[in-house]
């Protein structure tokens, strides 16, 4: 009896533990083309991450990040990223990693242009270089969701 429920805690530790990107994956999947809450980038964000863990408050800032830091090398489909950059030094926009394809990296986001009312879930591609020609230099901090 022991032995069935410490196999039964692990496949559920290791199912649970790998289900959380592909949850997300399949929410931006689900809502492509739609507007999430009022349409702000953080708020797909949590949207996405209460598919998994339905008791997470919703907050998304500078101290509480949710997730686990990962290197730029490790980032995989389902990975949260907070992009800061510009005079403020603050966190500027939060997207999720749709897909990783070599070193090109797309993202799930909403609010990318600046206009609430047309607002809605796309997928492109990270561009640096746009970014930085809009923001100045930009640092991005990677997260496998946890």
């Amino acid at each position: 009896m022991k032995k069935l429920i410490v196999m039964l805690l692990l496949i559920n530790l290791n199912v649970f533990g790998q289900s959380h990107q592909e949850q997300i994956i399949d929410f931006v999947n689900k809502n492509k083309g739609c507007k999430i809450g009022t349409g702000l980038c953080y708020e797909l964000v949590e949207a996405a991450i209460q598919t998994f863990n339905p008791s997470f408050d919703g907050t998304l800032s500078k101290k509480n990040r949710y997730g686990t830091p990962v290197k730029l090398s490790n980032v995989m489909p389902g990975d949260i990223v907070f992009m800061s950059g510009g005079s403020k030094r603050s966190i500027n926009h939060v997207a999720i990693v749709y897909s990783v394809n070599g070193d090109d990296i797309y993202l799930a986001e909403q609010n990318t242009k600046g206009n609430l009312r047309d607002s809605k879930v796309v997928v492109r591609f990270l561009s640096y270089s746009t970014l930085e020609d809009y923001y100045g230099k930009i640092t991005y901090k990677f997260y496998h969701p946890s």
